[in-house]
């Protein structure tokens, strides 16, 4: 019975992935402390969406289903994580301060290694699978996967001192 062998190359052809990480301010740019950063994966069939997926030998075919449910950011700082969909990239005329998936970090980055925070998003994917045909035919069932992704980001902060006349 090949049926073990097929869910797993049936998986593995879903290619589920973490997210494509999208930063605004750019990952070559940086971030200030007390404004929000926009997070956001580009959306491909591996990074944020429905795909499926099909493996077959023997007159056994496994089927595998995958729908992303969720992000959860974790920025590196120590803080709860943010958990969002997909988001949206930030454009020209979208107001910076207002992202659907945003994070503010209070301190600078300058303390740490490189400078730098860590981020890393966690995709939590439902797959959903069926056998047809062979000795196990009608079995199925439901797993969770948790691919994740990283980036870095500094994170400055600006210091204003105010004078009298």
């Amino acid at each position: 019975d090949p049926t073990a062998d097929l869910i797993v190359q049936a998986f593995n052809e879903l290619g589920l992935r973490g997210p494509e990480i999208g930063t605004a301010p750019p990952e070559t740019g940086a971030g200030l402390v007390g404004m929000p950063v926009w997070l956001w994966t580009e959306v491909s069939d591996q990074t944020w969406g429905e795909p499926q997926a099909s493996a077959s030998a023997g007159g056994v075919t496994v089927t595998a289903r995958a729908k992303a449910q969720k992000i959860d950011w974790h920025m590196g700082d120590g803080r709860e994580p943010v958990t969002c969909d997909a988001g949206k990239a930030w454009r020209p005329g979208d107001d910076p301060a207002k992202p659907p998936c945003g994070y503010v970090y209070v301190q600078p980055s300058r303390h740490l290694p490189g400078g730098r925070y860590e981020i890393t998003g966690v995709t939590t994917w439902e797959v959903t699978w069926s056998v047809a045909g062979g000795p196990s035919d009608g079995l199925g069932g439901t797993v969770t996967l948790t691919p994740q992704s990283q980036t870095t980001l500094r994170v400055n902060e600006v210091q204003v001192l105010v004078t009298g006349e």
